[in-house]
């Protein structure tokens, strides 16, 4: 599996899953780039910020599309939080908010052939992500063998099953 949705309910502990995840790549998997990121971070200063621009900002003017094609070559795991704030708005025909639609389109060439793998964590209660179809959070239609919801307290024994899970799923 390439591409991993987590979602689950504001406060329930996602950014700290992804920060776990996060270490324990980099502790396990030497041979491996991985990225963590937030969409959190791209909002700070600019509520007209489109997500191509703050990546190459964050990556130190490293674009999307350059990143996505060294993926191509170098086996690389990235982690995007608060992902929900590329989702479309409530209406069909409408595009992902904040430019989101090059990071989503970007998701039918990683199932093809990319050495690049995403694991994105979203909250409920945003346009797309609170009700129960998850094939409409972006254009790229995703199966709910590729979206876990998290619910409930995440204990030490659940997180550990989480990621049993995960290293699975994304063939680490």
């Amino acid at each position: 599996m390439r591409v991993l949705l987590i979602r689950s309910p504001p406060m329930a502990g996602k950014t700290s899953l992804a920060q776990l995840l996060e270490k324990h790549l980099l502790e396990e998997q030497p041979g491996t780039r991985v990225f963590r990121i937030s969409l959190l971070w791209m909002e700070a200063d600019d509520p007209g910020w489109t997500f191509s621009d703050r990546f190459r900002w964050l990556m130190g003017n490293i674009g999307w599309r350059q990143f996505v094609s060294e993926c191509s070559r170098i086996e690389t795991i990235l982690i995007v939080d608060e992902v929900q704030k590329l989702y479309k708005p409530d209406m069909e025909d409408s595009v992902p908010l904040h430019g989101g639609k090059e990071f989503w389109d970007v998701f039918k060439d990683v199932q093809q052939y990319s050495k690049l793998r995403i694991v994105a964590f979203a909250s409920y209660g945003y346009c797309g992500a609170y009700d129960g179809n998850v094939t409409n959070v972006s254009p790229f239609q995703l199966s709910e063998h590729n979206t876990w919801d998290v619910a409930g307290e995440l204990t030490k024994s659940v997180i550990a099953r989480y990621f049993a899970l995960l290293w699975g799923y994304l063939n680490i």
